[in-house]
């Protein structure tokens, strides 16, 4: 490095070049791995699914690598709403993770890890649907009561003999 000596001190000048052309490399390695975050299959975001196994009603988000939670939705199975609508304030839900989703920072996901179903989510909205109006009041509530009180295999026997009940229509 150059050295220049004016009035009795000494001063060292760089060359501005260097100093350019390691911000340059620098940026160039900054886009590089931001487009490497947004285009390879890096887990950016990940999207949650949770089931109800009493109700079969769902509701999901979406969480960032870093924390927070946005995009949540919930969507309320037929069961859900006819237990609601004809006895108000008896709905308890027992949720459980079904999916959760790795999406990068396109959002197009790539990693799926899956749950299983338990209970009323066994259940398509379509065939409870079904079985719902093929049935009264009272059967319907004690449906919800026995998703309510069994354990997982009492649930899925539950729902494999709703399906085969719509079946038989």
């Amino acid at each position: 490095m150059p050295t220049v000596y004016r009035a009795g001190h000494s001063v060292i000048l760089r060359p501005m070049g260097r100093r350019l052309k390691k911000w340059r490399w620098f940026a160039i390695v900054a886009v590089i791995a931001a487009a490497a975050v947004v285009v390879l299959p890096v887990e950016v975001f990940t999207d949650y699914v949770y089931t109800c196994q009493d109700t079969g009603s769902t509701y999901g988000y979406r969480a960032g690598l870093l924390g927070g939670r946005w995009r949540e939705w919930y969507k309320a199975s037929p069961l859900e709403e006819y237990v609601e609508r004809e006895a108000p304030g008896t709905i308890v839900h027992r949720w459980h993770k079904t999916y959760a989703t790795g999406v990068n920072g396109l959002g197009q996901s790539f990693l799926f890890r899956d749950g299983w179903t338990l209970g009323a989510s066994k259940v398509s909205p379509r065939t409870m649907d079904e079985w719902i109006k093929h049935h009264d009041k009272a059967e319907v509530l004690a449906l919800y009561e026995a998703f309510c009180k069994s354990d997982d295999a009492a649930g899925a026997a539950l729902a494999d003999k709703v399906r085969a009940e719509v079946e038989g229509y």
